[in-house]
């Protein structure tokens, strides 16, 4: 139970990282800083990867436990008092990881997609495929600035 417990433990500081940076993707993606989005795109990567191999191992540890395929919940139920008073925070800190991470990533992924409409449209305006709702073609804006 103690292995099950420290994947847990680690699960909720991955969780805690990745809501870092999504958080500093969110800043980036609004200032439109694409480098600084690219950075943290790569960097979760990795936690991706690191956020699979501890859920093998939470589901390694929880069937050598005897819980295997259960939920926290179900595992609350089954396990005693004194373990329910040691898991039930670690259960709570994950879940309420989970759901920071989960709420800055939709900022982030709504701002990104705002961002990429934008810039879609000011392409269709480039090549003239952007009208008026008079039905006349608008005028070209250049994105960049040609002051030298």
């Amino acid at each position: 139970m103690k292995e099950f417990q420290r994947v847990i433990e680690e699960m909720i500081s991955l969780f805690k990282q990745f809501t870092g940076i999504e958080q500093m993707k969110l800043k980036a993606a609004t200032e439109n800083r694409v480098a600084t989005v690219e950075e943290c795109m790569t960097k979760e990567q990795a936690l991706v990867l690191k956020l699979k191999g501890l859920e093998q191992e939470r589901e390694k540890y929880q069937k050598e436990a005897g819980y295997g395929g259960m939920k926290f919940r179900e595992i609350l139920a089954a396990v005693s008092d004194e373990e329910r008073e040691i898991l039930y925070p670690l259960f709570d800190g994950l879940s309420r990881q989970i759901q920071m991470f989960q709420e800055v990533n939709e900022d982030a992924e709504k701002v990104m997609s705002n961002n990429l409409r934008m810039i879609k449209k000011a392409l269709d305006r480039k090549e003239g495929g952007i009208y008026s709702e008079k039905g006349k073609s608008e005028t070209v804006t250049h994105m960049t600035s040609r002051r030298v």
